[in-house]
């Protein structure tokens, strides 16, 4: 009654202590689950796949679900009794992640869930071993507008991206305005595939190599925030320059940019905020050349985080 009477839009249930979420609990959601329920997020539990599947089963408008870092009861592979198609089959599921590196849950069913949702799915982030397991790139996701692959977890060249599947998977996607992408190496590759397959790209999150061209990405004319990661404690040990900075001056619609543990300068700085007319911000996080003086000096354009 409590549920009701409240008509909670968004539920989150995370218990970093790995908190066991047993088929009477489940159930006793199910029976008591908010029809009003549209987001809900269910990260760092145990479950198993039948328990799964009584939480998900009984909400009708759930639009937004992700599942992270879960353990199964028994650490075991589901035999695929229930799938999230069953649980979810009445939903148009706008939003969906999954980061299960240490769980079997739903490495039986993804594929189907992408392929069901494919006409209503708008955002997606999964880890890159679900990718490599359900053939994501076969399945054509015309609307969705933001895609996010957490390879975290994988480093090393025997998980290194194949380039030529993501090309095949950007294709699929003509109408995405948002990638998200973790790579060891020289982005060029990507890059290229980008400005064949998304003409209507606006945001770009990536890790960038030393010697990243961005260059290669001045013929997106929609983009306008590009956001870049580099390993801070590597910069510190081996402070190379970042030969990439130049290269962004030639993104001329650039509106934003986010640097974080970038070995940059404030003079880099102050020569792209010169040679980027459309520069409005500048996002600086734990860059450690940089001084508090250019703050005051491009107040309203430079802002400054350290963590």
């Amino acid at each position: 009654k409590q549920w009701y009477q409240r008509r909670v839009r968004a539920l989150k249930i995370i218990a970093f202590d790995f908190l066991a979420l047993s088929e009477d609990l489940a159930s006793c959601f199910h029976d008591n689950a908010p029809p009003s329920l549209v987001e809900l997020s269910i990260h760092d539990c145990t479950i198993d796949e039948t328990s799964l599947h009584l939480v998900l089963s009984n909400l009708p408008n759930l639009t937004s679900l992700s599942i992270k870092r879960n353990h199964d009861l028994d650490e075991n592979p589901f035999i695929g009794e229930y799938t999230i198609i069953e649980s979810l089959k009445q939903n148009k599921l706008k939003r969906l992640t999954v980061i299960d590196t240490r769980t079997y849950i739903l490495h039986f069913s993804l594929n189907e869930v992408l392929e069901t949702f494919q006409t209503s799915l708008e955002y997606l982030d999964i880890g890159y071993e679900l990718v490599e397991a359900y053939n994501l790139f076969d399945v054509s996701l015309m609307h969705l507008k933001e895609l996010c692959l957490d390879m975290d977890e994988f480093y090393g060249p025997e998980d290194g991206l194949d380039y030529d599947e993501l090309e095949e998977c950007l294709k699929l996607m003509p109408n995405l305005e948002s990638l998200k992408l973790h790579l060891d190496d020289d982005c060029s590759l990507v890059f290229s595939a980008l400005v064949r397959c998304c003409p209507k790209l606006k945001k770009l999150h990536i890790s960038a190599h030393r010697n990243t061209d961005f260059g290669q990405l001045a013929s997106l004319k929609c983009l306008d925030l590009i956001i870049v990661d580099a390993d801070l404690l590597q910069m510190l040990r081996n402070p190379v320059k970042m030969c990439f900075v130049e290269s962004l001056k030639s993104v001329t619609d650039l509106a934003a940019i986010c640097l974080k543990g970038v070995s940059i300068t404030d003079e880099e700085v102050v020569a792209l905020i010169n040679g980027l007319p459309k520069l409005r911000a500048f996002y600086l996080i734990d860059c450690p050349l940089i001084s508090s003086k250019l703050c005051k000096n491009y107040k309203g354009i430079v802002s400054l985080y350290r963590t």
